[in-house]
């Protein structure tokens, strides 16, 4: 079946992981392939699991941006990878034409690139749309034949730049700084583009909110995406279009709720796929130490009380999917033995229940379990949907479970700040900005 395995237990506990589907005992092979059924029972291979990113707290498959790149008939071969940027990892696409005489002219470069970023635009979210298109005349190989991805060439951004034109205006001069800044970069001039120089949405947000503090100039932040240079942009600024509050307020909660836009497409994901775990964000905590289960359950239930998104499900209310958020929700802290267990024995364990998938409809979208491996000894696993938690919202849960749990513990009624909002009114928020041409 698969290579390099014996006399490796670790590895191969890491490979060859519990059958969710067999109550037999068997086993499934993790071979890091990510393919997915299209037609006629077609599978369709994507690329490599682990080429799975996260940027911007957003969970990435390589692989699918590279088959949507790779689908387009300009390209011969195309590769993403997650580099370093001046806002943190950002997505580069590696194209090889398959017109060689692109590679002869800039010209020509500029054209194409614009034509595969509007036709990644219309299959893919923005956060997937690569910040930089660079192209080569090929893609680097490993002396066995084997795409090098190691040599592929950082982004330049300077080598993206139109033609310097100076600002000149003092408007000008003010906006270019901020971009300059934001963007990490010595200069940019009148043509450039916030988005072929690496911008995304979260960058974009920091421009217009520098311009609004620094300038005192209300802008839209679709006036970013819809001007085409930094001259547009001034243009723009100049007439100082206003602007809808950006205060989120408490919604009433007897109205269907609609979704954020990253939880409406976490929904069509899932809704294409329900069986699958890519969108699972897990977290495995080591405890030492005596451990009080009832007040670590107690602990949850107190978590589960304070946010609204851990008691949510999600079904459709005509055409449009809404969040349901219920007064409680079923939770059990599930708990298994398995006294003196290896730590290839653990790891697997945890495996296996992070890749348990998730009911949005049924929920609940939080579960936990523990395993006690001695009576001072414990691994506690908690496992979340992408569609009610993120990168960043994950390590506050665990912090504020600790707290939960040391209070309790200690026979004690622990206390955390009032959350003023919870994530449904920042969802209505967004909707009603954006719908308001913000």
């Amino acid at each position: 079946l698969a290579r390099g395995y014996h006399g490796r237990p670790g590895l191969t506990a890491e490979r060859f992981v519990p059958n969710p589907f067999d109550s037999q005992g068997g086993r499934l092979y993790r071979s890091g392939d990510l393919a997915r059924y299209g037609g006629a029972g077609v599978v369709e291979y994507l690329g490599r699991i682990d080429h799975q990113v996260k940027i911007r707290g957003f969970r990435i498959e390589l692989g699918e941006i590279e088959a949507r790149l790779q689908a387009q008939a300009s390209v011969a071969q195309g590769v993403v990878l997650a580099q370093d940027g001046p806002g943190g990892k950002q997505l580069v696409g590696y194209v090889v034409p398959a017109d060689a005489a692109v590679m002869a002219s800039t010209e020509a470069q500029a054209a194409e690139r614009d034509a595969l970023r509007t036709a990644l635009k219309a299959s893919l979210p923005d956060y997937m749309v690569p910040a930089h298109l660079l192209f080569l005349a090929r893609l680097p190989l490993t002396a066995n034949g084997k795409l090098d991805r190691r040599a592929l060439p950082q982004p330049d951004a300077s080598l993206l730049q139109a033609a310097y034109v100076a600002p000149q205006s003092e408007l000008e001069q003010q906006i270019a700084a901020i971009w300059a800044d934001v963007l990490k970069l010595e200069r940019v001039g009148l043509g450039d583009n916030f988005f072929e120089l690496g911008g995304h949405s979260l960058l974009a947000v920091q421009v217009i909110s520098r311009v609004r503090q620094s300038l005192g100039v209300e802008l839209q932040l679709r006036a970013l995406f819809e001007t085409s240079s930094l001259a547009d942009f001034a243009r723009l600024a100049a007439q100082g279009e206003q602007a809808c509050s950006a205060v989120i307020a408490r919604v009433s909660r007897k109205q269907p709720l609609a979704l954020s836009y990253a939880q409406q497409r976490q929904w069509f994901l899932w809704q294409w796929a329900p069986h699958t775990a890519t969108y699972n964000i897990p977290a495995a905590l080591k405890l030492a130490g005596a451990l009080d289960v009832a007040a670590l359950q107690q602990a949850f239930g107190a978590l589960i009380e304070r946010h609204e998104t851990l008691r949510t499900t999600f079904r459709l209310d005509g055409e449009h999917a809404v969040q349901v958020i219920h007064d409680q929700v079923p939770f059990e802290l599930a708990i298994e033995e398995q006294a003196h267990a290896d730590e290839a024995a653990v790891r697997a364990w945890v495996e296996a229940e992070a890749g348990k998938p998730f009911d949005l409809e049924q929920g609940p979208l939080l579960r936990a379990r523990l395993l006690g491996l001695a009576a001072d000894q414990h691994v506690l696993v908690l496992t979340l949907h992408h569609i009610v938690a993120d990168g960043w919202s994950m390590p506050v849960l665990v912090e504020e479970l600790v707290q939960l749990y040391a209070g309790y513990s200690q026979g004690q009624a622990p206390t955390l700040p009032v959350l003023p909002i919870q994530y449904a009114d920042f969802a209505v928020w967004q909707r009603n900005w954006m719908e308001a041409g913000e």
